[in-house]
């Protein structure tokens, strides 16, 4: 489905409440570039981040807003049990990471929003 990653997550962990921890990126990508990319952060990136320690899921959206011009196009929220996961060596290494397509055609395309990415622990519940 392309929602949760890992897909073979279990029905358990994909319902859950949302984790103690996010990381959320906003960006937007060239027109011309949306499906190399998507299929790059999918394909690429994300299953990198499945080895870190403390990382639970990934969650990806994409902007309904009636003026998208003004909004990022997308949004993923990287689930997380500690905002200190964002800081580890491991996340650094990750981030850091060398992939065919997205270092080489999509990554310094990519725009972020202002502020993005963020990182945010859970106050409620607490």
């Amino acid at each position: 489905s392309g929602l949760f990653h890992p897909e073979d997550v279990s029905d358990e962990v994909a319902q859950a409440d949302m984790a103690p921890a996010l990381l959320v990126g906003r960006m937007t990508v060239p027109p011309s570039l949306e499906d190399t990319w998507n299929r790059a952060y999918h394909e690429e990136r994300l299953p990198l981040y499945r080895t870190i320690p403390g990382y639970i899921r990934a969650r990806r959206f994409e902007t309904v807003t009636r003026e998208p011009e003004n909004q990022p196009k997308y949004t993923t929220v990287h689930e997380c049990q500690s905002p200190d996961v964002a800081d580890s060596p491991e996340w650094e290494a990750v981030r850091k990471a060398q992939t065919p397509v997205w270092n080489t055609q999509v990554s310094a395309q990519m725009a972020f929003a202002p502020g993005s990415p963020g990182v945010y622990r859970r106050v409620f519940p607490a």
